[in-house]
């Protein structure tokens, strides 16, 4: 047989009206007692095994299931012995669902049949009295329990069905009818166990105590159900001291309410006993959540967090904490490190290892025994200054990581490889017990007395949805924290002091900062080190923000300095400047806005290795100045660091809104004296310029001689407008499919590389008088194929279309420029020997459609010089004039190294002696080993075929040579 509960009423009012009270409204014309019950708790039915009765979710409540009507309000009691209001009677109909239909014992009661929560007598024909839960409309079919007499005060309960108990509990009378039909209720008399105290203040509990086991208080800010318990701690907020024993909070168990402890709430009035006590009271009980009420709270020392505790507002600008002014010596808040919120785990020092440890290694040797459990935290580090880079002292080299079982002796074991090495004479090893927990939902005023947020050796920890202002450094800051977050906060210090910061990550790893808004004087985030445990920033994630910096200092929104690394930057709205070092980082789909300050808008500096992914960024230049080097990116390459990897620079943008700004190059990375063997792409990125006469560039890659040249640079399929691009002193160079349309300078220029590739560019050089415009200028480069290209220069003068100079070994295809005042190409050597081929078919010089394999229209200059001796003819002579007084001989070179090469000798001298042409060795001239020539204005031209010499014209004033 289902055991079903009943309906249990427990009425309540004070010891001295119990006596002049009934619990009903007399009706005498109906001679019945009807009405609300005004007080009292009423157990429903429910099926013990379905455990029928829910909870707002929806979620059956467990083996209590009982609903109270308790001063005109509704409440439900959970499986723990939670009493909760409901939020209206309508509600109440909610938390009486049941979870099979075919086992509900009260089928009527729903939520449409219960606009009103009460219980009636009303006289009846067919029975003298009737008990039931009634629904507005549906008293007829409502569950009674039947009675067969009238009710008497306290109350008397006749008969029930078989298939229910009822209890009623009346001011200390108890009735009960067992589920047997037509059984007369049994008396049990006085229970005073059953009584509740009511109490107007927490003050009052220390005069209740057994035998009444439940105290109401009814102080709004405090107050709530205490029950009596024999032993305790008293905190004055969950518990408190009784007339004997202690009177413990009855509530839910997982949040506990600052305003228990008792606060002031006025923002004046120091109320951090009362926060610290509630967060205190949570971590000892282990409730995890500590609310704020929606009111200014003030404090005069930081607040501490505990491990496992969530410190929860009522929400930004509804929950305020204040910080006091300095009162004490020293100061309770003021000094440079004071708190308003910190928080710190613990660090115990493990063993040194007993031999070095290596990148990826999974297990650590330890020069004596330890215990470790699975999961635990450990910390280890380099402390050498430096360790990790060469930039700052305290950037050493350390990381976290968790161990994959447990263990006593000398070896732990890593979930994964290490990333650093570590020497076994400056290694440290840690067993860090970090802080969990999280701070949301408000805001902290810190009136430049304290530091906002501070958490350090955190695990998990968000702080999300907090706005921290005035601070007097950083608002919130993460130091030594692992998997935590920073989310949907507003951080801005407007009135700065030391290291202005918005947003602080220093020795981190794994880090969400998302969706926030921060402002600092020199940084809205940076993300660094400071000189403490050694550890190496890795896995910072910053996604969907909005950042500032000063717009009177030139100061950087975004700060990633030199000891961080597989990191990124991503969707950001930054305004000010990008800067990042260290090794490995990714900076992409930002927009970046730049105002009048002049700055960068990528900086890459303290760079150990130069893996970095520069993508898909906006940048908006307001003007009118720029940084000179690198407006849109900048790396110098200073530093004694030997770097090496990849630069990426792809898909950016750079939009320049001021039509008069000042002189700038856009992408500009340089070596400066570092060692590298870095490679550099730059693709598909847009600089536009407004119409100007400034000399701007919009890339440049530049090494310098000796070993500090990039390894293959990449500058392919950018758009530049109104400026160039220039590509000196690296190994491996290609410029293909580009659009370069510049002014005042060349549009492409190349000096001193190694091999050069320059294909398929759009290239133009604007006329500036005077200026250098050529489009495409390549001096002093090794191998240079230069082919598909197309463009030209519409400069009044020094405007060649394109000029190749000393270049070692030039091979020019097939190429579209066009139209100069100094004509389209100008290839000329210096000491270097040319070794130059053009495309096979026709080449055309001044003429679109050439139809022989060399096509000039227009003029063709040759070398000429004049001798008086004895010459050996070089590739760089065409044409010799020979102006001797006695006999000379002019030696041909090597047949064989100069196939089809044509040489004219001309004899201008009227003196009688001859001049011999000699081919080399035994190598002939028309069969001949010599020719001569006597007569005045005498000429000869040969062309070699590759092993000997042959005259095809010759001139002579007389019959005589």
């Amino acid at each position: 047989m289902k055991r079903l509960l009943t309906i249990l009423a427990v009425f309540i009012s004070a010891v001295a009206q119990a006596q002049n009270e009934t619990p009903w409204n007399y009706n005498a014309v109906n001679n019945a007692y009807d009405g609300l019950w005004p007080r009292g708790y009423f157990l429903l039915t429910r099926d013990t095994t379905r455990k029928n009765i829910m909870d707002e979710n929806f979620n059956p409540v467990g083996d209590s299931g009982q609903l109270g009507y308790w001063h005109n309000r509704p409440w439900w009691r959970d499986n723990l012995g939670i009493w909760r209001e409901f939020a209206t009677l309508v509600d109440l109909s909610a938390y009486m669902k049941y979870s099979d239909s075919a086992s509900m014992l009260i089928p009527y009661l729903r939520k449409a049949d219960l606009p009103q929560f009460g219980i009636s007598n009303q006289f009846s024909a067919a029975q003298n009295a009737s008990f039931w839960i009634s629904g507005q409309g549906r008293v007829d079919n409502a569950f009674r329990i039947a009675t067969s007499t009238l009710p008497a005060a306290p109350l008397q309960v006749g008969t029930l069905p078989s298939y229910a108990n009822l209890s009623i509990v009346a001011e200390g009378n108890i009735q009960t009818v067992p589920a047997i039909a037509n059984e007369q209720a049994v008396t049990l008399g006085q229970m005073k166990d059953s009584l509740f105290g009511k109490a107007a203040s927490v003050g009052e509990l220390v005069l209740f105590g057994p035998p009444t086991k439940l105290v109401h208080v009814a102080d709004t800010l405090r107050g709530g159900w205490f029950q009596w318990q024999a032993s305790g701690i008293v905190d004055n907020g969950i518990t408190f001291a009784g007339s004997s024993g202690y009177w413990r909070r009855i509530f839910d168990r997982r949040n506990v309410f600052v305003d228990w402890f008792g606060t002031f709430r006025d923002g004046t009035t120091d109320d951090l006993p009362a926060i610290q006590g509630a967060i205190n009271a949570a971590h000892l009980n282990g409730y995890p959540n500590v609310h704020l009420s929606a009111f200014p709270y003030a404090i005069s020392d930081d607040i501490v967090m505990r491990n496992g505790v969530n410190l929860i507002g009522a929400g930004i600008d509804k929950t305020v904490i204040v910080a006091l002014p300095s009162t004490g010596t020293p100061p309770p808040v003021g000094a440079p490190d004071t708190w308003a919120i910190y928080g710190e785990g613990t660090v115990t020092q493990l063993p040194n290892l007993a031999s070095n440890a290596n990148p990826l290694d999974t297990s650590l040797a330890l020069a004596s025994s330890a215990t470790v459990t699975q999961n635990d935290l450990i910390m280890i580090g380099d402390t050498t200054s430096f360790s990790y880079s060469a930039y700052r002292n305290y950037y050493r080299q350390g990381e976290y990581f968790f161990t994959t079982k447990s263990t006593t002796g000398t070896t732990i074991y890593s979930q994964n490889g290490l990333n650093g090495s570590y020497p076994t004479a400056s290694t440290t090893v840690y067993k860090v017990t970090p802080i969990t927990g999280s701070i949301s939902d408000l805001t902290i005023d810190g009136k430049t007395y304290t530091i906002g947020i501070g958490i350090k050796h955190g695990m998990n920890y968000t702080i999300r949805n907090v706005k921290s202002i005035n601070g007097n450094r950083g608002n919130i800051n993460y130091y030594h924290c692992i998997n935590s977050a920073i989310q949907d906060c507003y951080a801005v210090q407007l009135t700065q002091q030391v290291n202005p910061y918005g947003i602080v990550v220093a020795n981190s790893q794994n880090i969400v900062v998302e969706r926030n808004y921060a402002y600092g004087q020199s940084h809205g985030l940076t993300v660094g080190g400071i000189d403490s445990y050694p550890l190496v920033n890795r896995g910072i994630r910053v996604l969907n923000n909005t950042f500032l910096d000063s717009t009177t200092n030139g100061g950087r929104a975004i700060d990633f300095h030199g000891n961080v690394e597989n990191s990124s930057i991503v969707n950001n709205t930054s305004y000010g400047a990008i800067s990042t070092g260290g090794a490995n980082n990714t900076i992409s789909d930002n927009t970046v806005i730049m105002g009048s300050t002049k700055s960068y808008g990528v900086l890459l500096f303290e760079v150990r290795e130069t893996s970095f992914n520069i993508k898909g960024n906006t940048f908006i230049f307001t003007g009118p100045v720029y940084e000179t080097l690198g407006s849109g990116l900048a790396y110098s390459g200073s530093g004694s660091e030997k770097v090496g990897g990849e630069i990426r620079i792809t898909g950016n943008k750079y939009l320049y809104r001021a039509s008069t700004g000042s002189l700038t190059n856009t992408i500009y990375v340089a070596l400066g004296s570092a060692t590298t063997n870095t490679n550099v792409v730059i693709d598909g990125n847009t600089v536009i310029h407004p119409p100007t006469t400034q000399a701007h560039v919009g890339i440049i890659a530049l090494g310098t001689s000796g070993s500090a040249r990039f390894n293959n640079v990449k500058v392919t399929n950018n758009v530049l407008r109104y400026a160039g691009t220039r590509v000196d002193f690296s190994r491996h160079v290609q410029v293909r499919g580009n659009t370069i349309d510049s002014t005042n300078v060349h549009a492409l220029y190349a000096n001193r590389n190694g091999s050069l590739d320059i294909s398929d560019n759009h290239a133009e050089g604007y006329g500036v008088a005077g200026g250098f415009n050529t489009a495409y200028f390549i001096i002093n480069n090794g191998r240079v194929w230069f082919n598909g290209n197309n463009g030209g220069s519409t400069a009044a003068s020094h405007a060649y279309k394109a000029y190749f100079t000393s270049d070692t070994a030039l091979h020019i295809g097939i190429n579209n420029i066009y139209g100069a005042s100094n004509g389209t190409y100008n290839i000329s050597g210096s000491y270097t020997a040319q070794n130059n081929s053009f495309p096979v078919g026709n080449l055309g010089i001044g003429i679109e459609a050439p139809v022989s394999t060399l096509d000039v229209n227009g003029s063709v200059s040759n070398a000429i010089a004049t001798v008086t001796g004895n010459t050996t003819m070089t590739a760089a002579q065409h044409t010799l004039l020979v102006n001797n007084s006695g006999s000379v001989t002019i030696t041909l070179p090597p047949a064989a190294g100069c196939r089809g090469r044509v040489y004219e000798v001309k004899k201008i001298s009227a003196a009688s002696n001859d001049v011999i042409i000699d081919g080399d060795g035994s190598e002939t001239i028309d069969g001949a080993t010599t020719k001569t020539l006597t007569l005045q204005w005498s000429s000869i031209r040969f062309r070699s075929n590759g092993t000997a010499w042959f005259i095809i014209s010759s001139y002579a004033s007389a019959t005589t040579l």
